[in-house]
């Protein structure tokens, strides 16, 4: 008999690949797609939870709080939790004894939802972001060792102007040295442009690269929105990580696999996901690091991601559990 599972959540970027894998194993598969956090088709997520042997909530927001409200006897809840949910209280609101397993990114948001009381650590463990590492297997343009990618700028929490800051000290020694800005821009998210602060914040780092000597001469270059990040990282020799925070940052970790030497400042876990030779504490050491990373290919980069965040890894550790509840 096959298993039905349904996956709710507003956003599925990082869960699509494993949606197929599931797909591929057998299973009836169903989408309950949100809205937003909170709003949804309520007829719709009835039908579905009618059907569900398995609930799957990507992000622990409002439809974890309505499936975890609405479950039946029986049925297996598992919430996938990155680090907004934590931050920002929503995991609070979600009825945690209903809950079968809260799947974190990371151990380090898994600590803290743990310290505030939101979830049990005998329903909580942590299973990573998957990277597929083949799809990363491209050679590099000629050019990419003096690239410095930036992946995901907005909001002002991911330090665009840190980042500013790096690429003029990097120009100061190499002048071939360039910043990619990969993703959307600030005035396509309706969200931040309502964000007075966000907004001048943003308006301050454009008003840098348009005055600062440094950033002229096509120091910065903006690459707009694309699926297509296996083509893009062709060009990127650096990839870098400058956050006040993240939850994993899948976007440094499809880097390395793809041959950029990846670069952090050092952020709360950081030191849990990813080796200390790639963590920095200060801007003047990204900068050291990025000087001395001679190959392009990084193959150490390549291998170290394909051995801890490989789908084929990642995948089978989400299809266990998800076998193992049913």
């Amino acid at each position: 008999m096959r298993k039905n599972v349904v996956f709710a959540g507003h956003d599925f970027k990082f869960l699509n690949g494993f949606i197929g894998f599931v797909r591929a194993q057998g299973w009836n598969v169903s989408i309950d797609r949100w809205f937003r956090h909170s709003r949804h088709n309520w007829l719709y997520s009835m039908y579905q939870l009618q059907r569900a042997d398995v609930i799957f909530c990507e992000w622990g927001l409002g439809n974890a709080v309505w499936y975890g409200r609405n479950k039946r006897p029986g049925q297996l809840l598992v919430v996938r939790v990155h680090a907004q949910e934590v931050r920002g209280g929503y995991l609070s609101k979600v009825p945690k004894d209903k809950v079968d397993m809260f799947i974190f990114v990371s151990e380090h948001v898994r600590r803290t939802a743990l310290s505030k009381g939101m979830v049990y650590a005998h329903n909580s463990l942590v299973i990573p972001n998957a990277v597929d590492t083949s799809a990363f297997a491209l050679p590099k343009d000629r050019d990419a060792s003096k690239a410095v990618a930036m992946v995901g700028y907005v909001p002002k929490a991911k330090r665009l102007d840190l980042a500013l800051d790096l690429i003029i000290a990097l120009r100061e020694k190499a002048p071939e040295y360039r910043l990619i800005l990969k993703g959307k821009r600030p005035e396509e998210l309706k969200w931040l442009m309502l964000r007075t602060e966000e907004v001048g914040f943003f308006e301050n780092q454009k008003a840098r690269i348009h005055s600062e000597q440094l950033l002229e001469s096509r120091a910065v270059e903006f690459s707009g929105f694309s699926s297509d990040m296996p083509t893009f990282y062709r060009s990127v020799g650096n990839i870098i990580s400058l956050s006040d925070y993240e939850s994993f940052h899948l976007g440094l970790a499809e880097g390395a696999a793809s041959g950029a030497t990846p670069t952090i400042l050092r952020w709360e876990g950081s030191e849990d996901l990813y080796p200390s030779d790639w963590i920095c504490g200060s801007l003047e050491e990204m900068v050291e690091r990025i000087i001395r990373s001679s190959d392009c290919p990084n193959n150490h980069a390549i291998e170290w991601v394909r051995h801890r965040y490989d789908v084929s890894i990642v995948y089978e550790q989400l299809i266990n559990l998800m076998d193992r509840v049913v």
